[in-house]
């Protein structure tokens, strides 16, 4: 089920999205020299210390508002000289939400490029994905006010949709990181890191299928581009010549919006 769904992700993007997954890919397929020790890619685990991780999309429908209902039509009218009453409206309901870890973590992915013994520029991509079903249920009725109908005049219809949001979270920065090999060498195993870095943080989501997209009496949703900062400071531990694990604490602002923190953990190859 895991594959189908990220097969569907690149089989739907585009325009944009798809320049994004493009550019993802030109910079994380960037050739590994595993043999000359100048360069290290990071896979890793990271866990956010808050549930706001919506900020990228603009009036977004959240899960406390539901269940809710929208009038789409009602009123009266007097056709060939008696009174109708017509109604439609629709009761949004969740049926899958989006869960703490959802909304918490991401996979890592890295490349750092060591520009002197101790200095590194680097990349680096956070994706995550977030998932809801909602149902819709759409009722009509057509009542005849002050006559008694004949047959098939008045009308009750009732009908079911299913929504399906899968929203791709997505954080790609650039940044610089010093790393005490002074101490790795004195250790034999131990490499502490400090760094910052700056980039944005935006999401893919499948088709436009956000709910608020599709009715004019809901605000519209809009997946936006915000920019953010990235603080970081962490500690390689070398249990082989070419293979560490790591775990490294984040303070993360997205401008215009409240910061967070993240814990992040993983592997280190070089």
């Amino acid at each position: 089920m895991f594959f189908k769904k990220i097969f569907l992700f690149f089989k739907r993007i585009k325009g944009v999205k798809a320049l994004i997954v493009v550019f993802a890919v030109a910079v994380f397929a960037t050739p590994i020299r595993a043999d000359s020790g100048d360069t290290e890619v990071t896979l890793g685990f990271s866990w956010r210390n808050s549930d706001r991780g919506l900020t990228m999309i603009e009036n977004y429908i959240s899960d406390s508002s539901f269940p809710f209902t929208i009038v789409l039509e009602e009123w009266l009218k007097k056709p060939y000289g008696w009174w109708v009453h017509h109604k439609k409206w629709s009761e949004f309901s969740l049926i899958k939400t989006h869960n703490r870890f959802h909304k918490r973590a991401q996979f890592v992915f890295g490349v750092d490029f060591l520009l002197s013994k101790e200095l590194a520029f680097g990349f680096e991509l956070n994706v995550g994905l977030m998932e809801r079903k909602i149902k819709e249920v759409r009722k009509l009725e057509h009542i005849w006010v002050d006559r008694i109908p004949t047959f098939g005049y008045n009308r009750h219809e009732k009908d079911e949709i299913t929504y399906e949001e899968m929203i791709i979270p997505i954080n790609l920065f650039l940044n610089v990181k010093y790393k005490f090999e002074q101490l790795k060498n004195a250790t034999g195993f131990l490499r502490p890191y400090i760094g910052c870095g700056g980039g944005i943080i935006t999401a893919v989501n499948f088709d436009d299928r956000l709910i608020g997209s599709q009715f004019p009496q809901l605000p519209d949703e809009k997946i936006k581009i915000n920019s953010i900062g990235v603080g970081m400071a962490g500690i390689d531990l070398w249990i082989f010549k070419k293979l560490a694990v790591f775990g490294e604490a984040r303070y993360v602002k997205i401008f215009a919006y409240k910061d967070h923190v993240e814990f992040v953990t993983g592997l280190r190859l070089k």
